[in-house]
């Protein structure tokens, strides 16, 4: 095309833009290294670089995402070489702060996230305050994760986001809750999320785990870890709010934990009588071990004659 458009005396508009719709929007600014990075046309940008038809390699489309960020979007692995190669910035921060791995990983490219982090990819924040890592344990892909967790670059430390950042970490924190990933309960909390975070409509953390019966060390983790037992929350099983003690004594296999539920819960000075009383629930769940504890914690609480 280059040398028929020489001969016709005609000067291409390399680096000319257009609009392309990605998956929900029109994304405005795109140019031939952006198409070329989304479409994995290796042939192609080696023709724009080689020739110097196009050299801007940080390239912004209207999301101030570079041809590296296309090609972390659709996993590219060969294009994110081609480009690095060139000497493309992999870190580089889009307008919402997120680099490429935040897109790989997003888009559960596992390769992609590999060759990244093979290639340099800084563990970086981006605008909500979340790490990709963050990102991995809200989709819940256990090899990108472990791939992320795997890796020196990946921090430990807290990050500050905002009220969206926030919400995504609930999220990886509710996904992690439902793996019955303590590891990763822990990272997220380490991160910057509180473990009294929502992260369900009407739904704490600790609420939560009871009621979808995850694993006795789960719960036992979140009450180390200082969630609240008394905080009402809304119950399906019963359609109405509910605490986690009284969710907790309908189920059995939550009995060796009673004695801790209630000692936080009076020690928080939770109102046993805002809900069904516990004991009678005990009683109604057939759950006889449960009471002899309940009664037994009560009594050392100060709370029973």
């Amino acid at each position: 095309m280059a040398e028929h458009a020489t001969a016709k005396g005609l000067v291409p508009q390399w680096d000319r833009t257009c609009t392309v719709k990605i998956g929900d929007r029109d994304v405005s600014g795109i140019n031939a290294l952006h198409i070329a990075a989304g479409l994995d046309r290796v042939e192609c940008l080696e023709l724009y670089l080689n020739r110097g038809l196009l050299t801007d390699l940080e390239a912004r489309d209207d999301r101030q995402e570079t041809p590296v960020h296309h090609a972390a979007l659709f996993g590219h692995v060969s294009v994110l070489e081609l480009l690095k190669n060139h000497g493309a910035d992999i870190n580089s921060r889009s307008a919402s702060g997120e680099t490429p791995l935040h897109l790989a990983v997003r888009g559960q490219h596992l390769d992609a996230v590999k060759d990244l982090i093979k290639l340099g990819a800084k563990h970086q924040a981006c605008s909500d305050g979340c790490l990709p890592i963050i990102y991995a344990y809200d989709t819940g892909n256990s090899a990108i994760i472990s791939a992320l967790e795997a890796d020196s670059g990946c921090s430990a430390e807290a990050t500050t986001g905002n009220l969206k950042g926030l919400r995504k970490m609930a999220g990886a924190l509710r996904m992690a809750i439902n793996r019955e990933y303590i590891d990763a309960c822990q990272r997220i909390n380490v991160f910057g999320c509180p473990l009294d975070v929502e992260i369900q409509s009407k739904m704490m953390p600790l609420m939560f785990a009871i009621l979808e019966e995850k694993g006795v060390e789960v719960v036992r983790w979140l009450l180390d870890n200082g969630s609240k037992v008394s905080i009402p929350c809304w119950d399906h099983s019963i359609d109405s709010f509910s605490t986690a003690l009284h969710a907790a004594v309908a189920c059995p296999m939550f009995n060796a934990l009673l004695p801790a539920l209630v000692s936080k819960f009076v020690e928080e000075a939770g109102d046993l009588a805002s809900a069904r009383n516990p004991l009678v629930i005990a009683i109604e769940s057939g759950n006889s071990e449960g009471l002899v504890a309940l009664v037994n914690t009560l009594r050392v609480k100060g709370q029973l004659a």
